[in-house]
């Protein structure tokens, strides 16, 4: 069994990174990934915080560079348009990307640095398949490890990017290029994680079913770095399938105290509605939503998951408080005003929350601001 509790203790105690980096190397250079990964995962049950446990991930991350500099894997053994497939392409054209935005850093070229480097926003719907459809399904299989430190990772690297869209321009590039360098090497670390940890483990776990629903869901949340994602012969069969399913209920009606309503009467209904809804049971699972107001991506993969599972770690400890206040009736909205950037000329905010009975209903209502 690999004891990885000294490491944990030298970081704790302030020792520096690269002093532990060294020693960790020494000890495993020749354990595989997986095994690492399995008693990080016994770390996390046994009650360690995430932000130790991403520590953890930065020593050994090293180690399987060391090994091997090539930051993808080789996955040609997939359909052309499985998932794990779409993410390993994205992932070798993001690292052309940074190999691109390298060179600009490199050759002091801040012009063609600053004119590139907005392109790098598409890790948004990169970051956010992984996160939206192949972490809560890891979830549902037993495993939290790497999912919970890799989203908390994912989200250091989605700030720092954040702040230096805001901030670099051609006459302060030379002052951030640390910065920037910086994000590079970490956006280069977590495509190696993706390759050799986070899709080998996917593959490992996921059933067929597990892997149409992730593709049915991957076009809402969208692509990146790439041109055209292949179709999956398999995963368009299973979309064709359920939509005939779909279309045969339509017709079946719903009786109300004041009236009636056919299925697609009730959901022409809701689509009128300019907002979102989450509907929550007594049991914390997802059982039902409606996108109308576009807040946010929310693919079919969330129904049926508990809601923690559908948040980065950062926020959890709001999501517990939030229902369980409301499961102790100490609150019955909850309002909140945080601003979502959902396009260069579009912000919402005013998000709140109530509760019925068990039963937990969120709405996300919006209002458009026009930038001055």
């Amino acid at each position: 069994m690999i004891d990885l509790k000294d490491f944990i203790k030298r970081l704790e105690n302030g020792e520096s990174l690269e002093s532990v980096r060294k020693d960790f190397m020494k000890k495993f250079d020749n354990v595989p990934a997986e095994k690492i990964v399995d008693a990080e995962q016994q770390l996390i049950d046994s009650g360690i915080s995430v932000n130790t446990a991403k520590k953890l991930c930065d020593v050994h991350s090293v180690l399987f560079h060391d090994k091997d500099k090539k930051f993808t894997a080789d996955f040609d053994f997939l359909d052309a348009g499985h998932p794990a497939q779409i993410l390993h392409s994205e992932n070798v054209a993001l690292g052309n990307f940074l190999d691109e935005l390298t060179e600009s850093v490199t050759q002091n070229d801040a012009e063609t640095f600053t004119k590139k480097f907005p392109r790098l926003n598409a890790i948004y719907s990169h970051y956010g398949k992984k996160e939206m459809l192949f972490m809560p399904t890891l979830y549902n299989h037993g495993v939290t490890e790497p999912s919970q430190v890799m989203w908390a990772v994912d989200d250091d690297i989605k700030r720092a990017m954040r702040g230096l869209m805001k901030s670099v321009t051609i006459e302060n590039f030379d002052s951030l290029k640390e910065k920037i360098t910086a994000l590079i090497q970490n956006i280069r670390e977590m495509i190696f994680k993706e390759e050799n940890i986070f899709i080998p483990l996917s593959l490992k776990f996921f059933t067929q079913d597990d892997w149409t629903a992730i593709y049915r869901d991957s076009a809402e949340i969208g692509y990146a770095f790439i041109n055209d994602a292949p179709k999956w012969e398999i995963g368009e069969k299973f979309i064709n399938e359920s939509a005939r399913e779909i279309k045969n209920s339509e017709d079946g009606k719903i009786n109300f105290d004041t009236g009636e309503l056919t299925f697609a009467q009730l959901k022409g209904i809701l689509k009128l509605l300019p907002v979102d809804i989450t509907f929550i049971d007594a049991d914390d699972n997802v059982k039902f939503f409606v996108n109308e107001g576009g807040i946010f991506a929310r693919p079919k993969l969330a129904i049926g998951n508990k809601i923690f599972n559908c948040h980065p770690p950062e926020v959890l400890p709001m999501i517990h408080k939030l229902l369980a206040d409301f499961k102790a009736k100490n609150a019955i909205v909850w309002k909140f005003s945080d601003r979502l950037k959902v396009s260069p000329s579009v912000s919402r905010t005013a998000q709140f929350m109530t509760k019925m009975g068990n039963i937990s209903v969120r709405l996300n209502s919006y209002k458009i601001f026009q930038p001055r």
